[in-house]
């Protein structure tokens, strides 16, 4: 069945945009605490930036797509309005990464200054 792959890729995407969503602070975390300019701080800046841009974004785009799929998909599942509802907490949770992404970054900033 169609809509169960469909499903299933929805699922496998917002399991790796979570991960990712718990992982990059830990990364940020761990970043704080190297010098700037080193070997590691490099190290850390490439791990931030792959996470963010090959996982996580393209996670948060697969999940968008396969909500607005879901919402204009005429299936019968689910029979209520949920759908409506399960796209709204996604937009809404897709503001909230890049807000966050922001607010960990300026962290990350402060942290590494005040480390030096």
């Amino acid at each position: 069945n169609s809509y169960l792959l469909f499903k299933s890729l929805h699922l496998i995407a917002v399991i790796s945009w979570m991960a990712g969503l718990l992982y990059l602070p830990r990364i940020f975390v761990y970043h704080s605490k190297v010098e700037v300019g080193s070997e590691m701080d490099k190290t850390f800046q490439i791990m931030e930036r792959r996470l963010f841009r090959f996982i996580m974004n393209p996670a948060n785009f697969i999940n968008t797509f396969h909500n607005l799929g879901f919402d204009l998909a005429e299936a019968e599942y689910p029979p209520d309005n949920s759908v409506h509802v399960t796209n709204l907490l996604i937009t809404k949770s897709t503001v909230t990464l890049v807000k966050r992404y922001i607010f960990l970054t300026f962290i990350r900033i402060y942290l590494v200054s005040s480390h030096t």
